[in-house]
């Protein structure tokens, strides 16, 4: 896969290559093919030199410069020098101071080839009636200058072709080098991150990238990926174990009244026992009984799954939440368990109402209660506030029992979770997160602060419109 990448990278560096050298050659072509110079300045500076003679006019057999003409030179900041035969000054116009008026053949020459006194100097030359005159125009060295080039023809048609060989091969040698090690430059990080995304996929989520450079973004993300998985990964390891657990206890928690439904049923159907009338009744209380602990076993198993798969549907209506209280007082202080117990309601104020399933959410109630009286001997007490606002009911449950220790609290309301003061009490260990699950069910939240020794408080906080 590296060195696929890097292949690839290789592959357009060295397209972009050709493509360049071909522009090279192409913009070295263009420069010094005379062909394409038609409009350049010293072409044009050429030929208006050449062209000028049409500019040089006669007057009793001397040449002179017309009027155009003469703008023209002042356009251009030059001068102009007519010399006859001899190389003497016949007509001159803007001569600079250090011009001569006589000029040898050789001198003419070094002019046209030189620049002298600032300036760069054209020769052109006219004929008029059989006699040649030569003339000299001067332009400003800063705007205008010459270049002489030489080189062999022969040599250089013969170097032509090797010389552009050696200079393609050297250039697309240089860039593929450079492309080489960009392309590592490039690629290290690529298989990297490939690498790290592998190595999450297997299922080991210790990916810990220093973010750095241009992929810096990539190796956060692919750090909180593996955070977040590895995260996940844990939280699974203590679900899994918590079911194990809660199966364990469920097991052990249906053997025990399923052991005296099956012996009573035992004594019940044996016809060698002559049980009495009495007996035959209380045996038939009992199996009854474990049965119907059973039965809420089990209903408090599909409850929890239908809550946390959002299957249970929730039927709402307007229910006065002091009076749903007031009634589960009454209830639980009347069941056997808890007749000598005390729980105290203190409301604000007029009667509270909300929009909620009054089924649910009495259940909720009951379980966050009588878990408050299960777990807290005698004489500790258990005291609710209800308050209210326009949007909202607060409902508070304290209680004086032993409170829980800090290590537990954050693991209250799981499902598969049995705190250490719960081993000796019957019970699914899933009321207190049924509980937690119908009161979100209904927008609200719960949370709880306790510290062992104080007693434990739980703060419901129930919107009274659900959306």
């Amino acid at each position: 896969m590296k060195w696929k990448i890097i292949f690839q990278f290789l592959t357009a560096i060295s397209t972009l290559a050709i493509l360049l050298v071909i522009l090279i050659i192409a913009a070295v072509h263009f420069v010094f093919n005379p062909f394409f110079s038609g409009n350049r300045t010293l072409q044009g500076v050429e030929r208006l030199v050449l062209d000028f003679e049409s500019q040089i006019a006669f007057r009793d057999h001397l040449p002179y410069v017309t009027d155009e003409g003469m703008q023209l030179l002042d356009s251009k900041q030059a001068w102009i020098q007519i010399l006859d035969t001899n190389g003497s000054e016949a007509y001159h116009y803007n001569l600079p101071g250090h011009a001569q008026s006589h000029y040898s053949p050789s001198e003419i020459v070094f002019m046209n080839k030189f620049s002298v006194g600032g300036y760069t100097v054209f020769t052109g030359r006219t004929e008029r009636e059989g006699y040649h005159w030569s003339y000299l125009i001067g332009f400003p060295e800063m705007a205008i200058s010459k270049f002489t080039f030489y080189f062999g023809p022969e040599q250089f048609f013969t170097m032509w072709h090797k010389g552009l060989l050696l200079f393609m091969g050297t250039a697309i040698a240089a860039i593929v080098l450079v492309g080489y090690l960009f392309s590592r430059w490039l690629s290290n990080p690529v298989w990297l991150i490939i690498g790290s995304i592998k190595q999450l996929a297997e299922g080991r989520y210790q990916v810990n990238l220093k973010p750095k450079g241009l992929y810096k973004n990539v190796y956060l993300s692919l750090n909180h990926l593996s955070q977040t998985l590895h995260f996940l990964a844990e939280h699974r390891k203590v679900t899994d174990q918590l079911r194990e657990e809660w199966v364990s206890n469920l097991s052990h928690d249906m053997k025990t009244p399923l052991s005296s439904i099956k012996g009573y049923s035992e004594l019940l159907a044996d016809e060698e026992y002559d049980l009495e009338r009495r007996e035959q009744i209380g045996f038939a209380k009992v199996i009854v009984r474990q049965a119907a602990y059973m039965e809420e076993l089990l209903q408090d198993f599909k409850l929890t799954f239908q809550l946390k798969n959002q299957t249970l549907p929730i039927h709402k209506q307007e229910e006065n939440i002091v009076q749903l209280l007031e009634g589960l007082q009454t209830l639980l202080l009347n069941h056997p368990r808890f007749q000598s117990r005390t729980i105290l309601i203190e409301k604000d104020g007029p009667p509270v109402f909300l929009a909620c399933d009054s089924k649910l959410l009495r259940r909720a109630f009951q379980n966050l209660i009588s878990n408050a009286l299960i777990h807290n001997p005698y004489p500790a007490q258990v005291r609710i506030q209800i308050q209210s606002t326009d949007r909202e009911v607060f409902v508070q449950i304290r209680d004086t029992g032993n409170g829980i220790q800090e290590q537990e609290i954050s693991r209250l309301f799981e499902r598969y979770y049995r705190g250490t003061n719960t081993m000796d009490h019957e019970g699914s260990g899933l009321g207190l997160a049924i509980a937690k699950q119908i009161i979100e069910a209904h927008h609200g939240t719960i949370g709880v602060q306790s510290h062992t020794g104080s007693g434990t408080l739980l703060n419901v906080r129930l919107p009274k419109q659900l959306s």
